[in-house]
């Protein structure tokens, strides 16, 4: 089974109804013409509607391809998990169109 990479465009929702963004990312390798997205990447996330420890400041990936990395650190692939903190609640990732793909 074939994963997509995930760049600096894609959509990463978290369960509140916020929207996550990389505070960074992987310049030397792009994915239709965006950045790609390391584990090591941390993400910021913006307008979550859920309030004190039940809501989502920044998001992390746990996981990450095990046959592509960039400069020796994993690419995140579209199955993997994205996690919101403080909450702990795992983001959705929204897959668009053909896409480079990690077999």
């Amino acid at each position: 089974m074939t994963d997509p990479i995930i760049d600096a465009g894609t959509t990463v929702r978290c369960p509140h109804g916020g929207i996550a963004a990389p505070l960074g990312a992987e310049a030397r390798v792009r994915v239709e013409g965006l950045a790609a997205v390391t584990v090591a990447t941390r993400w910021a996330v913006s307008g979550c509607r859920g309030e004190g420890p039940g809501g989502c400041v920044t998001a992390h990936a746990t996981g990450g391809s095990r046959r592509v990395s960039i400069g020796g650190v994993p690419v995140i692939r579209a199955s993997d998990r994205l996690v919101g903190d403080p909450s702990g609640a795992d983001l959705s990732v929204v897959v668009r169109g053909d896409r480079v793909r990690v077999g």
